[in-house]
C-alpha cells in the first residue's frame, strides 16, 4: 500500500480516534483508584474528547452509529464532574490529620510514671503504652501523675513539655468555661 493513500484514507483517524477512546477511560478509571488529584481523570477526558471529535468528523461509523454533539458534551462533562469531585476528596483527605501511627502521638497528653532530672518514663493513654521520655526544660519538679504533652517523638524516646498549669489554674478555667 502506498502510504499516501494511507495517510488520504480515513482508517488511520478512526484507529486513533479509538486509541485514544481506550486511554480515555483507562486513565477514568485509574483515576479512582490510584488517586492523582485530578491528573488522570482530566487526561482521561481529554482523551476522549479528541477521540470523540475525530470520530465524529469522519462519520466513519455511518447513520446509525452517528455521535451526537450533545451526546459528547454530556459524555465528558459528567467524566470532569467525577473527576473534579474526586479530586476534591483526594484534597480533603490529603489535609486531614493522622490519627495512627506516631505521628498522631504529637501534641497528646503523657502522664509521669518516674522521673529524675530530665529524664523518666510516661504513660500515654491513647496508646496504653509506657515509654521513655525526656526534656530540654531544667529544674522542673516532676512527681508521678504529672500531666506532660508529646512535643516530639524522636526513635523510641518522646520528647515532653511540662503542663505547668497548677490546680488552682485548672479550677478557674473550668469555672471560665461554664
Amino acid at each position: 500500500m502506498d502510504f499516501e493513500l494511507f495517510l488520504q484514507s480515513e482508517s488511520w483517524v478512526i484507529a486513533g480516534a479509538l486509541i485514544l477512546f481506550c486511554v480515555g477511560i483507562s486513565l477514568l478509571i485509574t483515576e479512582f483508584f490510584l488517586p492523582s488529584f485530578g491528573l488522570f481523570g482530566f487526561a482521561g477526558a481529554t482523551a476522549l474528547l479528541i477521540g470523540a471529535i475525530q470520530i465524529h468528523q469522519t462519520g466513519a461509523f455511518g447513520e446509525e452509529f452517528f455521535l451526537s454533539t450533545k451526546m459528547l458534551s454530556n459524555m465528558i462533562g459528567i467524566s470532569l464532574i467525577l473527576t473534579g469531585w474526586s479530586a476534591y476528596l483526594m484534597r480533603r483527605l490529603y489535609r486531614k490529620r493522622n490519627t495512627t501511627g506516631v505521628e498522631a502521638m504529637i501534641g497528646g497528653e503523657a502522664w509521669v510514671m518516674a522521673w529524675r532530672g530530665q529524664r523518666g518514663r510516661v504513660w500515654i493513654e491513647t496508646n496504653n503504652e509506657q515509654w521513655a521520655a525526656f526534656t530540654d526544660i531544667k529544674g522542673i519538679p516532676l512527681k508521678r501523675g504529672d500531666r506532660m504533652m508529646i512535643e516530639a517523638v524522636e526513635g523510641l524516646k518522646i520528647k515532653v513539655i511540662p503542663d505547668l498549669i497548677e490546680e488552682d489554674d485548672k479550677q478557674e478555667q473550668a469555672e471560665a468555661e461554664k
